[in-house]
């Protein structure tokens, strides 16, 4: 299990402007950068961002803690999601360091 963590426009949660996972004891960060420019350009302060960035990195750090292990070799996989509702956080897992052939992702799809 991979834990992954978006990070959601202040004000419109829903809208990712990134996400973060964990790797290796540390914490791999996913920026849509075009959007984060265009939301720092309209208003959004640099500290709003962060402040989300802060509350999902506790939250990240809480289910890694939560759900210890252990992390199972997924068959060559490294990505599971819990939804395909969020493409910058399935993003995040995918950033995941590793050989080529672990570079892929497993997203379960509602039916």
């Amino acid at each position: 299990m991979l834990p992954v963590c978006k990070l959601g426009v202040p004000g419109h949660g829903e809208t990712a402007f990134g996400a973060l996972a964990p790797a290796n004891g540390a914490v791999v960060r996913v920026l849509n950068r075009d959007l984060v420019d265009r939301l720092l350009a309209v208003g959004v302060s640099r500290s709003a961002l962060e402040e989300v960035e802060s509350t999902e990195r506790a939250e990240l750090l809480r289910r890694a803690g939560a759900y210890p292990g252990p992390r199972l070799p997924l068959g060559g996989r490294n990505v599971i999601a819990p939804s395909v509702r969020c493409g910058t956080t399935t993003s995040s897992g995918c950033w995941m360091p590793g050989p080529p052939e672990h570079q892929r992702g497993v997203t379960p799809r509602p039916s």
